[in-house]
């Protein structure tokens, strides 16, 4: 707690307003003092999706266990 008369009158004032209002004030006060938590861009989410996006159709299941299969004979040898 401070011990500074303006700040005493300010809690004594907003703890009478609802919790949602004051939460709101909560969250403007704590924007003055540090900016907002940066997230990655939009893009590094495209670019990711743009990997796994190809010119064909979907492979069916057995056309992926069929490419495992040739995989696992070129790493292995069979």
């Amino acid at each position: 707690m401070s011990s500074n008369p303006e700040y005493q009158k300010v809690l004594k004032i907003v703890s009478e307003w609802p919790p949602e209002e004051r939460i709101a004030l909560a969250s403007e006060v704590l924007a003055t003092v540090a900016p907002p938590p940066s997230r990655p861009p939009r893009r590094t989410l495209d670019r990711a999706l743009g990997l796994a996006r190809t010119n064909g159709p979907v492979p069916s299941d057995a056309d992926v266990r069929q490419m495992i299969d040739e995989h696992r004979r070129e790493k292995y040898g069979a």
